[in-house]
């Protein structure tokens, strides 16, 4: 029974605080740039660059780091080959 009203007072501020990330849920968020276009950008990658990536990361699980270097460059220059033309698209 000495123990009831600090449970009750956990109990009410546990509520508060839920009651109060429900309120911060329902916020909305206005839209500062309603006649934007950007598009999002596509972070996918082709099945050989990701085929690459793998046998480079098995190369690397085998200590074997110098041959996975080269797969691991040309890995990051297909990456980086996609993200320059979707700037320019």
């Amino acid at each position: 029974m000495r123990n009831l009203p600090r449970m009750i007072v956990c109990i009410v501020v546990a509520l508060v605080l839920s009651s109060g990330a429900a309120f911060a849920a329902k916020k909305e968020e206005k839209n500062e740039y309603p006649n934007a276009t950007r598009a999002e950008p596509k972070t996918e990658m082709s099945a050989a660059t990701q085929k690459d990536l793998n046998k480079a990361l098995d190369l690397i699980n085998s200590n074997k780091d110098e041959e996975a270097q080269p797969l691991l460059q040309k890995v990051l220059d297909d990456q980086r080959k996609a993200f320059y033309s979707q700037l320019g698209d």
